[in-house]
């Protein structure tokens, strides 16, 4: 695995994660009237994460949801190839943005178990997916991807999963991370296998994978 000592985000409580306000509200409310209401701004941001000038050997960043993402966050989530392998499919536009409501919501929340993180492009700053973990309290972690179909094949969602491992270890100080995916979804598998996670389950319809932080040391923090 290569080094992940060079990434795109900083520690610090006071890092500018999130769009201005006026922007976030002004993008997001012809989304918001499909729920009837309106979604309170997160007060802080996920601790650590944050895109920086600094060095990175990756072409893209994580940031927190925001509600201005709502248009490419309902696109792939309503893209039934981009769902195909999803445990629970989404139905409609409506569903989708219940999700993204609930991502944003959990960056307010002080006992946060979910991260989920837009995966954007250096350069061009496009949304092209997101990541995740939930943790748990044995200091666990479940984390899953997706990408928009566009992005497939180029290694992006590699790139992503690495810097949400790094943030894990780091700032989440996780002792383990598991992730599944369907037997016929090789390419998430293959996500898995770059990042360093081994196999230690299956069953007729799944692959689980692990990583342990004890065992892989690009996994310490």
């Amino acid at each position: 695995m290569r080094s992940l000592a060079l990434m795109e985000y900083r520690h610090g409580r006071d890092a500018a994660l999130l769009a201005p306000e006026a922007a976030v509200q002004s993008e997001a409310s012809p989304c918001l009237g499909m729920l009837g209401g309106r979604v309170r701004r997160p007060v802080r941001p996920a601790a650590g994460l944050c895109r920086t000038e600094c060095l990175n050997p990756f072409r893209v960043y994580l940031r927190e949801h925001t509600m201005a993402d709502c248009r490419p966050y309902c696109e792939w989530q309503t893209d039934p190839e981009v769902m195909k392998f999803a445990d629970k499919p989404v139905q409609s536009k409506e569903e989708a943005l219940a999700g993204l409501v609930e991502s944003v919501a959990q960056q307010a929340d002080g006992e946060r178990r979910k991260y989920f993180m837009a995966v954007v492009l250096k350069g061009s700053d496009e949304m092209i997916g997101d990541v995740g973990i939930t943790r748990n309290e044995r200091g666990f972690g479940d984390m899953g991807w997706f990408l928009r179909r566009a992005y497939w094949g180029k290694g992006y969602a590699t790139e992503a999963v690495l810097l949400l491992i790094q943030y894990a270890a780091e700032r989440l100080n996780l002792k383990k991370i598991f992730a599944s995916c369907h037997r016929a979804n090789k390419a998430s598998e293959r996500i898995m296998i770059k990042c360093g996670f081994t196999l230690f389950t299956s069953n007729e319809g799944r692959l689980y994978y692990m990583l342990d932080k004890n065992t892989r040391p690009a996994f310490q923090a």
